[in-house]
């Protein structure tokens, strides 16, 4: 299992609010997320942070292939 997170709170809040979302909308997603965030550590996802594209995407190519081999 797998969770993709923000690099902070700041930047998913900015993230959020530079598309154009509404103040409200911005604290149900930020609340959300927190709780999503939470779960996932509880339950033992794994997390890659998404910070720079190219590296996240890596991370979660080396996650796929470290499963697959585990399967073998």
């Amino acid at each position: 299992l797998l969770f993709v997170d923000a690099p902070s709170r700041a930047d998913q809040e900015a993230r959020l609010v530079g598309r154009g979302d509404d103040p409200e909308r911005v604290a149900q997603r930020l609340a959300k997320a927190d709780k999503e965030r939470e779960r996932a550590t509880e339950l033992g996802y794994a997390t890659v942070v998404n910070d720079d594209l190219e590296r996240a995407v890596g991370e979660v190519r080396d996650l796929i292939d470290r499963a697959r081999a585990a399967r073998r």
